[in-house]
C-alpha cells in the first residue's frame, strides 16, 4: 500500500466526520429559576439559569447573548453580553444571568393574585444567542416565561 496516498484519503475521511459531526446549533434547552431580589431602594434584579443544549462532537463558543426581559409585558431591561465563552459538546451546559432595572416599587407593576396572599409578575424573556462552531456557526432564538412570587 503506497502512504503518501493513504494520509490524504485518511484526512478527508477525518474532516468528513468532523463535518458530519458538527453541524447541529445550539439551542436553548430552557431559561428558568427566575428569582427577583431587591437590591436598592428603588432597584431589583432578576436571577436566572439558562440552559445551552450543544449536540455537536466538538466544542462551541457563545458569542453574544441579547435578551430582552419583560415583567407584566412592560420592557424593564435588555441585556447585550458580549460572551465568548466555550461549551463542552454532546452535554447541556448552564449559565447564570442577572439583570438590573429600577423602580419605585413592585405596585408599578399590576400583580396577579393567584392564592391567598400570594401575588405572582410575569417574567418574559426573548432574544437571541449567537454562537460559532467548527463549521460556521449561527443564532438561536430564547423566548421563555415564567411566574415569580411575590409576598
Amino acid at each position: 500500500m503506497n502512504y503518501r496516498k493513504a494520509g490524504p484519503i485518511l484526512a478527508i475521511a477525518l474532516l468528513g466526520i468532523l463535518y458530519l459531526f458538527n453541524r447541529n446549533e445550539v439551542k436553548v434547552a430552557a431559561q428558568d429559576t427566575f428569582l427577583l431580589k431587591k437590591i436598592t431602594a428603588s432597584g431589583y434584579e432578576i436571577q436566572s439559569v439558562i440552559k445551552l443544549q450543544n449536540d455537536n462532537l466538538l466544542s462551541s463558543t457563545i458569542v453574544n447573548i441579547d435578551e430582552k426581559y419583560y415583567v407584566n409585558d412592560e420592557l424593564v431591561s435588555i441585556m447585550h453580553l458580549e460572551f465568548n465563552q466555550g461549551i463542552p459538546g454532546r452535554k447541556t451546559t448552564e449559565f447564570p444571568l442577572m439583570v438590573r432595572f429600577e423602580g419605585t416599587d413592585l405596585n408599578n407593576f399590576p400583580l396577579n393574585d393567584t392564592t391567598a396572599g400570594t401575588k405572582t409578575l410575569v417574567v418574559r424573556v426573548e432574544g437571541e444567542i449567537e454562537y460559532k462552531n467548527f463549521i460556521g456557526g449561527g443564532k438561536t432564538t430564547v423566548a421563555s416565561a415564567d411566574t415569580i412570587k411575590v409576598n
